[in-house]
């Protein structure tokens, strides 16, 4: 009986998808898993994922990884939250501030956990569980930061579908 803003990505964002591939239930084992041998990687992309923690501590995606870089998207089931972890994404020296994890509140609904991102060239957004936290930040990785990963940390997670598609830019449509 409480009102509650959800976001949701504008509709017209679709007419951008290009190349798709999308993954079936799989458990995601402690540690990092690439998706690179399934065709994910880029470095603009929509990406929607449905995850159950299991008795991982936290699970989720990383993206615009590199040798040294990468930007986590995640759930952390001990504190109920979604975050962003851009402490290696990339140019943050400009700022003290600027490479931190980032978190908001958001609970499992029925154990799983809903993440539709959107990966851009210096931006990350992040509609969790249909809309009910988004998170927006700026990240300035290489270009050749461009790998996706599945990630689990502290036990065994397990992926229910993943969907993901390139984005083609918005300048060469007309």
């Amino acid at each position: 009986g409480t009102p509650r803003l959800i976001q949701q990505p504008v509709r017209e964002l679709r007419r951008l998808r290009a190349d798709s591939v999308s993954l079936g239930t799989r458990p995601v084992a402690p540690g990092t898993t690439s998706l690179g041998p399934a065709g994910v990687s880029g470095r603009t992309l929509e990406i929607a994922a449905e995850l159950e923690p299991g008795d991982a501590e936290t699970v989720g995606l990383v993206v615009r990884e590199g040798d040294t870089e990468r930007t986590v998207v995640g759930y952390d089931a001990a504190g109920d939250s979604v975050f962003v972890d851009r402490r290696r994404s990339g140019a943050a020296d400009f700022h003290e501030d600027f490479a931190a994890r980032h978190a908001a509140p958001l609970a499992a609904r029925n154990g799983r956990v809903k993440l539709h991102v959107f990966v851009d060239r210096s931006s990350i957004e992040v509609f969790a569980n249909d809309g009910a936290r988004v998170l927006t930040h700026r990240i300035f990785p290489a270009p050749d930061s461009d790998g996706v990963s599945l990630v689990a940390e502290g036990g065994t997670a397990r992926l229910v579908h993943l969907d993901a598609w390139t984005l083609r830019s918005i300048w060469t449509e007309r």
